[in-house]
């Protein structure tokens, strides 16, 4: 777990659950909105069979949420029983905010990390999103096999939902997108370790579309005809929902960040 232990905990007592997200692909565990504030995997802790098969160097992670903003980041999980927190200890997609709610997804997600040898391979995927309601959870039991999908018709992203960069907490990633919120939390970080580098360049966008809610975003980590900027605190941001100007892939960024929770109207 990367997101503060800390936020999550006075986001929990602050407020009750308001709304969590769902992992629409790969296939979940299992519905989890009641455990979801639970690590690793939202309360459902237990591998579930038969696992999603995936190419390797083309992943795509579909999710939906109401949550209007949200800290979100892919961990991962070598090996077919990923059932504790200390096991998810790659980084596939480094800490970035969420603008907008509705279908998010980030396609031809390079999983040719450090981990890969060439040959098929279980493990398991974690989603974290952070939000008003705390640390929030979702799994993927999958083999990473040349053989496995490389898309999804789950993979679109709503009109007007972008990324930004993540600053170290979600206050201070809303005011850098020009979120407004009526939050007055402060904020820290935390520093964590003990996670490897996955091969991903970590980008955020800077490519605007204005198509509908359900196209299907394309790209790569070497970038597309949407242009692809390094996350840094300067970073712009970037709108989906066309085809053609996809969201990026990410990776690691080298420092992991924690974050105090906060509530969000």
């Amino acid at each position: 777990m990367h997101f503060s232990t800390i936020a999550a905990t006075l986001a929990l007592s602050a407020a009750p659950a308001l709304a969590h997200f769902t992992l629409t692909f790969p296939e979940s565990r299992g519905a989890n909105h009641e455990t979801q504030t639970s690590s690793p995997c939202g309360g459902k802790n237990s591998v579930v069979l038969p696992r999603s098969s995936l190419d390797p160097g083309s992943v795509s992670i579909a999710t939906t949420s109401s949550h209007a903003a949200s800290g979100y980041e892919v961990n991962f999980c070598v090996g077919n029983d990923c059932v504790d927190a200390d096991s998810f200890n790659y980084t596939i997609v480094d800490p970035l905010l969420i603008n907008g709610s509705g279908n998010f997804c980030l396609p031809s997600i390079d999983f040719e990390g450090d981990f890969w040898d060439g040959d098929s391979l279980n493990g398991t995927i974690q989603v974290i999103y952070l939000s008003d309601d705390g640390e929030l959870y979702n799994c993927a039991d999958v083999t990473l096999t040349l053989s496995g999908d490389s898309s999804s018709s789950l993979c679109v992203n709503a009109t007007g939902i972008s990324t930004d960069a993540w600053l170290g907490s979600l206050a201070a990633s809303e005011e850098a997108a020009g979120i407004e919120t009526d939050d007055d939390s402060s904020s820290s970080s935390a520093s964590a370790s003990g996670h490897h580098s996955s091969t991903a360049t970590s980008a955020a966008a800077s490519s605007t579309a204005s198509g509908s809610s359900n196209s299907t975003a394309s790209s790569t980590a070497a970038a597309s005809s949407s242009a692809v900027a390094t996350s840094s605190a300067a970073a712009s941001s970037s709108t989906a929902g066309a085809a053609g100007n996809a969201l990026p892939t990410t990776g690691i960024l080298g420092a992991v960040v924690a974050v105090l929770g906060y509530l969000a109207m």
